[in-house]
């Protein structure tokens, strides 16, 4: 059985990979973006739209306050197969 190089697993490949620098939050607009385009939209869509500008302006206020300049956006994605 093969040895994933990677991983050190045995029996199947895996494919995976880290940005090597987290992406910058240049400006509220793409920090925004982050929300309504990813499956952080499904929350906000709970919240009547007429709440979003004020949704949107909590979330911005809320990372100027914490210092947030960028944005780790990896992710770990794996499959397997139960056995039988």
């Amino acid at each position: 059985m093969a040895e994933d190089r990677q991983t050190g697993i045995r029996g199947r490949r895996s494919a995976f990979s880290t940005p090597a620098v987290a992406p910058a939050l240049t400006t509220p607009e793409v920090a925004w973006q982050v929300i309504i385009g990813s499956g952080s939209r499904g929350a906000l869509e709970k919240v009547p739209a007429d709440r979003w500008d004020t949704v949107r302006a909590l979330y911005l206020t809320s990372l100027r306050d914490a210092g947030v300049t960028g944005l780790d956006a990896a992710t770990l994605i794996g499959s397997g197969r139960r056995a039988t």
